[in-house]
């Protein structure tokens, strides 16, 4: 404010400055700052109004209405609809992906809406997975189990799906709509069939099923580039159907999969005999996919023991990974696999025989373990120190229990990793290179099929180290010269 600077004035610590309307009052750390009322917004006014920005390189979009939404999706076909930005963000951030128009969906009342029809739960695709956890637990608590099956197999998913932030953000048609191979909710969706909406300016709305035929490729639907997604149907379970969810991860919260499952069984009346299986599984291909000849091989059959052994043979025709799919662990991954559907066949068994549907259990007492899910509740830590005599003195850290330099910056999130880090211009990766054998003669090394990759420009080994080639603390070499030990 030029000459009006309040910095030019004579201070006054108890009194506003009417003329520069700068409070000058000492800051009184045992009082919460009161947020500026100038700067509060009428939130109800500002989300009914349209808003666009615009830079030389981003149109950014809020539309309030349907009609707008598909104008610009006419308009802008390869536009990205966001809504908590969760994806195109990260791919924008750590992929230097570029997208020169988005457009904001979260205020379209029709893809916000929540209904209950005849089938099923409707969620606009625009709701966030916390509302849907919310809306699915309750109806859950209000509904026979018997019919809230799909839903106890989302709401189980959604515990561990990503961390509560994103799921107050993130949405489920934008999870569909992303066709991850490794979503955790498609597999759900997919095997129990759930249904969606969708729509393109001057056409109606049609329904689409999430069957075996909806992903087409590496992030590619059905859903052509003009459509929009309105809505998400999870259906209703029947009597004589059950599903389960399955994920496998490097840890239990807050993880991708390495592999996970939808897997849906339909009995005839009352019996054990199946009159329908959907088996759906996720990271086992460039789209989530169904295993179509085990689901065809096991209809018809009884759900007993000899069950387990014929799909297990079908299965790894079903789900085929090349030594250098994507991820890695092919055959681990392998492995989940057949032992999902082992799950998911003693979880029926169970269900079957506490229902009277079958009289002998086929489950010995050894496997009732592999279908509990123990909660271990909050981890703890503690630690045990001695108390330091009267006489050291406070800068003394001997004996202390100091807290660890960088333990704030860890805890609240401000630490920086190198996977927080934007790679630089013609920055290399380094990875270790490991034998096959636990122990072995080192013959020979052939690097000429990794040398011939794109992207890679060259291969170390003991010859290149300019100094000693060995760990004394462990009394190792650090790269193998004649013979691998470990």
């Amino acid at each position: 404010m030029g000459e009006n600077c309040c910095q030019n004035k004579a201070k006054n610590d108890n009194k506003t400055d009417q003329d520069a309307n700068v409070y000058t009052s000492p800051y009184d750390p045992t009082q919460e700052p009161i947020f500026p009322p100038d700067l509060k917004i009428n939130f109800e006014e500002y989300n009914k109004k349209a808003l666009m920005f615009k830079t030389n390189e981003v149109k950014w979009y809020r539309p309030v209405t349907l009609t707008d939404l598909l104008e610009l999706k006419e308009e802008y076909p390869d536009s990205k609809i966001i809504i908590g930005n969760t994806e195109v963000g990260i791919e924008s951030r750590f992929k230097n992906m570029k997208y020169s128009v988005l457009v904001n969906a979260s205020h379209v009342p029709e893809l916000t809406d929540i209904k209950f029809t005849e089938d099923g739960i409707k969620f606009g695709a625009s709701v966030t997975l916390s509302n849907v956890e919310e809306v699915l637990e309750k109806a859950k608590g209000d509904l026979p189990e018997e019919k809230t099956r799909v839903f106890t197999a989302v709401i189980e998913m959604l515990k561990w799906f990503s961390s509560k932030q994103i799921r107050n953000t993130a949405s489920i048609g934008g999870n569909i709509m992303t066709a991850s191979p490794i979503s955790d909710l498609n597999p759900i969706f997919q095997a129990s069939t759930t249904r969606l909406e969708v729509v393109s300016k001057g056409s109606k709305s049609k329904e689409l099923l999430m069957d075996k035929d909806f992903f087409q490729s590496y992030r590619q639907t059905i859903i052509s580039a003009s459509d929009v997604l309105l809505s998400v149907t999870i259906p209703f379970s029947g009597k004589d159907e059950y599903f389960e969810s399955y994920k496998q991860a490097l840890r239990k919260d807050d993880d991708i999969a390495i592999v996970n499952a939808g897997m849906r069984v339909v009995f005839e009346n009352e019996s054990d005999i199946i009159k329908e299986l959907y088996l759906s599984y996720g990271g086992m291909a460039a789209t989530t996919v169904m295993a179509k000849t085990t689901m065809q091989k096991l209809i018809g059959r009884k759900w007993d023991n000899n069950l387990v052994q014929v799909a297990c043979q079908t299965l790894e025709d079903d789900l085929p990974l090349n030594a250098d799919a994507p991820g890695g662990t092919i055959e681990y991954r392998r492995t989940l696999t057949t032992s999902f559907f082992f799950k998911f066949y003693l979880t029926v068994a169970q269900q079957l025989y506490n229902k009277e549907i079958i009289h002998n259990t086929p489950i010995p007492r050894s496997h009732l373990s592999a279908i509990e899910t123990p909660e271990l509740g909050p981890s703890t830590g503690s630690q045990v120190y001695e108390l330091v005599g009267a006489a050291q003195k406070d800068d003394n850290p001997i004996g202390r229990p100091i807290v660890h330099t960088s333990a704030y910056q860890q805890a609240t999130g401000e630490a920086v990793y190198v996977d927080d880090m934007l790679p630089l211009k013609g920055e290399l990766f380094i990875a270790p290179v490991y034998s096959s054998k636990a122990h072995a003669t080192l013959l020979n090394i052939d690097t000429s099929v990794s040398l011939e990759i794109h992207g890679v420009i060259g291969y170390i080994d003991h010859r290149d180290i300019k100094g000693v080639n060995y760990l004394e603390v462990i009394e190792e070499q650090f790269l193998a010269v004649d013979e691998v030990i470990v």
